[in-house]
């Protein structure tokens, strides 16, 4: 994207219909741009019942990507990607603040439906994440050392109060990994009885 000094940049933005008005509001400086392209954005989206389905390109995470086809600068054709979801937000209305994030309460990152959309931030994204079991844990985290069957069995000897040396030999781990299950790491089985 070329930076936004000088005269020159601007004038070829705004020959091709790209006013920089936005500058001074809380829309990003392709939003014109966006807009003038809004019918396009809706074909790639299969609306129905609850989430309305991004249809074309996805990122590695599944979430919509549109590409935003901006002014030609020194001949070249010029595009901005975006991914789906924040562009929906803003075609319904909403404003999304610097350092912000668009959460989808839904859960489906591919989903571009404004009434599961809200902006938020990363804080309140990953406090979701917790809430909602979304977050890799248990044997799933990639840094597990012990199947959920294992974690069981020694939360079951710690709770019978066998030394936290002998847990450590008998499952191979250090003996701080076994002080931390069910406390820091395995925290979903402490909360249920093992």
């Amino acid at each position: 994207m070329p930076t936004l000094r000088g005269d020159t940049t601007i004038s070829l933005w705004q020959g091709a219909g790209c006013s920089f008005k936005s500058m001074n509001t809380r829309k990003p400086l392709w939003w014109e741009c966006a807009k003038r392209q809004e019918d396009r954005f809706w074909s790639l989206v299969k609306k129905g019942s609850g989430c309305w389905i991004w249809i074309a390109g996805r990122d590695k995470d599944g979430y919509g990507k549109f590409a935003i086809t901006l002014p030609r600068v020194n001949g070249k054709e010029m595009q901005k990607h975006v991914r789906a979801h924040r562009l929906a937000y803003l075609f319904a209305g909403g404003m999304i603040e610097p350092g912000r994030l668009v959460l989808h309460s839904c859960d489906n990152p591919a989903c571009c439906n404004p009434n599961h959309l809200r902006s938020g931030t990363q804080l309140q994204n990953r406090a979701d994440a917790v809430l909602k079991w979304r977050q890799a844990y248990g044997e799933r985290h990639p840094m597990a050392k012990l199947s959920e069957r294992q974690a069981r069995e020694l939360i079951r000897m710690k709770a019978r109060g066998v030394p936290a040396k002998e847990i450590a030999l008998r499952f191979r781990i250090a003996v701080c990994t076994v002080h931390q299950i069910g406390v820091l790491n395995w925290k979903h089985l402490s909360r249920l009885n093992p």
